[in-house]
């Protein structure tokens, strides 16, 4: 093992401007679901980017480049050294 206990994660949009940055690191000494690393992650940041991932039908979570509904959705194993994407969707409509 590399002894790399980071997760990264990349986050885009909004988000970005909620966290005040667009990269993101968490010290994650073994496994845990991605549930709980987005808990995690909502306690050290401001109140609006805790609310803006609680809508998580509006936002796209990839971890190492895949989507996490052919994964194991919210229950999706992070480990060290794994890296999580954010990416808010928008949804408009025509007039």
């Amino acid at each position: 093992m590399s002894g790399n206990n980071r997760v990264t994660i990349e986050v885009f949009g909004a988000l970005a401007g909620y966290a005040g940055t667009r990269m993101l690191t968490i010290n994650l000494p073994e496994p845990i679901p991605l549930k709980t690393l987005l808990e995690e992650l909502e306690t050290g940041l401001p109140e609006d980017f805790g609310l803006a991932i609680q809508k998580r039908s509006t936002i796209l979570v990839l971890v190492n480049e895949r989507e996490i509904s052919v994964l194991d959705g919210m229950n999706t194993e992070v480990s060290p050294g794994d890296k999580v994407v954010l990416l808010p969707v928008s949804h408009g409509g025509s007039r």
